[in-house]
């Protein structure tokens, strides 16, 4: 495997077919082990990232062999810890993680359509996505890179998104801008923005350009919309969004239930998954319209409206794009009012209070 990695890096696309012919001999045994199935999807990985649409006719021969190979080796985890106690077990986990890197390799590289939506493999796509879904809720992951893979997932499947749902409407024609209109000198500016306004600004100001930098890569190489992905977006991946906050074992840190959530959610890797998140959201948001957002806001996933929806206002507001978009802006909204605790009144109304009763 290590001379296949250095004919990769030294004769280039010349290596390409013997590669090919190399991983498919790998791949073919039933006996075949996950570190093996590992070594050879790693290749596949280094391949895809250096030579990108040369490297079509090699990830197209072997993504279904891999694909059912892969998912015949689900690891077995700890049902108290979620960890893979084992060595196989801990070789399976290392391989559906890069498995999950070879399909978003295959869509960053813009092979998205040739590869994964080709008609002559589009029986093997709903089940890929199914458990691309599964990652992204955490079901079945091992929980010490769970972290790492919910993210992976959720960008994942943003870009199937992006790639495959309709496209979004048309904008409509925005009205003048009135900011500098409408008198001279002595117009009233807007008051300067609050800290936690400027916070969500920043944030939402990131989302819209990960998912510009998205579209624009999708545009590069267009691909006509699958029929009936958007409806499964619809259907399985919003869910899933909901799901995420609350099955899935990242958020399940600190001292436990919503606090230690909160308390984990507020770290890095925990802020990473949602913000992936809203981006899923975000861009399916805008795609798919009100059915998206309205499968989002509702219980969803085996969740009740209760928890479900305080999760989504405060995964939303955590990765600052309520104030700024504002497909997400109403969903919140639509989700209900925030509770909170009713105003207290200073001391000194209280006493004054008592002694004019």
């Amino acid at each position: 495997m290590t001379f296949l990695h250095r004919m990769v890096e030294t004769l280039g696309e010349v290596a390409l077919p013997f590669i090919a012919a190399a991983m498919e001999t790998l791949v073919s045994p039933a006996s075949a082990s996950a570190a093996e199935l590992n070594a050879v999807v790693v290749l596949v990985n280094q391949v895809v990232a250096r030579f990108r649409a040369a490297a079509a006719p090699v990830a197209a021969e072997l993504y279904l062999p891999l694909c059912a190979r892969v998912a015949a080796a689900a690891p077995a985890l700890d049902p108290v810890r979620l960890m893979a106690v084992s060595e196989a077990d801990r070789e399976r986990v290392e391989l559906h993680r890069n498995w999950l890197l070879f399909i978003h390799g295959v869509l960053v590289a813009g092979l998205g359509g040739d590869v994964l939506g080709h008609p002559a493999r589009a029986h093997g796509l709903q089940p890929l996505v199914a458990g691309v879904v599964a990652a992204a809720t955490g079901d079945g992951v091992d929980v010490r890179v769970g972290a790492a893979v919910s993210k992976l997932a959720f960008t994942t499947l943003t870009r199937m998104v992006v790639l495959w749902a309709p496209p979004p409407p048309p904008k409509p024609p925005h009205a003048a801008a009135t900011a500098g209109g409408g008198g001279g000198g002595g117009a009233v500016s807007a008051p300067p923005p609050t800290p936690t306004e400027e916070a969500e600004r920043g944030a939402g100001g990131k989302i819209e350009q990960q998912l510009a930098q998205i579209e624009a890569a999708a545009a590069a190489a267009p691909t006509a919309p699958l029929p009936g992905f958007g409806e499964y977006t619809v259907a399985a991946v919003a869910p899933a969004c909901v799901a995420s906050g609350v099955r899935n074992a990242i958020f399940r840190g600190g001292g436990g239930g919503a606090a230690g959530a909160a308390a984990y959610a507020a770290g890095s890797r925990g802020a990473g998954v949602m913000t992936a998140n809203v981006l899923l959201q975000v861009a399916a948001a805008r795609r798919l319209g009100d059915p998206f957002i309205a499968a989002v806001v509702a219980p969803a996933g085996g969740v009740a409206g209760e928890r479900a929806r305080p999760c989504l206002r405060r995964r939303w507001r955590l990765a600052g794009v309520v104030g700024t978009v504002p497909a997400v802006k109403a969903a919140v909204s639509a989700a209900g009012p925030t509770r909170r605790r009713p105003p207290q009144r200073p001391a000194g109304a209280r006493v004054t209070a008592r002694r004019g009763g």
